[in-house]
Order: structure tokens, then C-alpha cells, then sequence
């Protein structure tokens, strides 16, 4: 099982990950979560695995959260979660995390 991060802004990109990468997602989106400031920093980045159109999700700290899917078929596609909804995102994701299976 995995669970898909998706970014819809006319053009749309998404990114599968499986219980073994969602540490790392956890912590570059918490350590993103306590960089905040009025540039972007880039804090990490998740190579996606078991597709054939394998995409990046780029993580960066500024003022908010903003995740960048880069692929090979699909421009780059960024959204940025507001710092006013930072502390829902980490829940969201922690709860899609935690119904993935092991």
C-alpha cells in the first residue's frame, strides 16, 4: 500500500511513497515546519520508487512549507502550505502515514 501527496494547479503531479520513505517525508516536512523565515531554503529532497514515471518531491522552509514534484513527463508543480496551516498538514500526514500498512 502507499499514499500519494498530489498537486492540482491546472496541471497536476503527484508523488507515491511507501511506510519506508514516510520517516523521511515526516521529518524534512517538520524540519521545513521549524525553518520558517521570509526566503526559501530547501531542506531535502524524496526520490519516488516502484513506478515508471518517477517523480522528486523537493521540500523547502520559508514562509510556510512549499513541496515541488518534479518529474520527467510533467513540468515541475509547487504548492506551498501557509505557516497558519502547518500544524494540519504535519496531522494530515502523519494519518495517512499511519493507515499505510508495514
Amino acid at each position: 500500500m502507499c499514499a500519494l501527496i498530489g498537486i492540482d494547479v491546472g496541471k497536476r503531479n503527484s508523488f507515491s511513497f511507501q511506510r519506508p520513505q514516510s520517516q523521511a517525508l515526516i521529518d524534512l516536512c517538520t524540519k521545513a515546519g521549524a525553518e520558517q523565515s521570509s526566503s526559501w531554503k530547501l531542506i531535502g529532497t524524496i526520490v519516488e520508487s516502484d513506478t515508471t514515471d518517477i517523480s522528486t518531491l523537493r521540500v523547502s522552509a520559508g514562509p510556510g512549507i512549499q513541496l515541488v514534484i518534479e518529474s520527467q513527463k510533467i513540468v515541475s508543480i509547487a504548492a506551498v502550505v501557509p505557516a497558519a496551516d502547518i500544524q494540519r498538514f504535519h496531522e494530515a500526514l502523519r494519518k495517512a502515514v499511519g493507515e499505510l500498512a508495514d
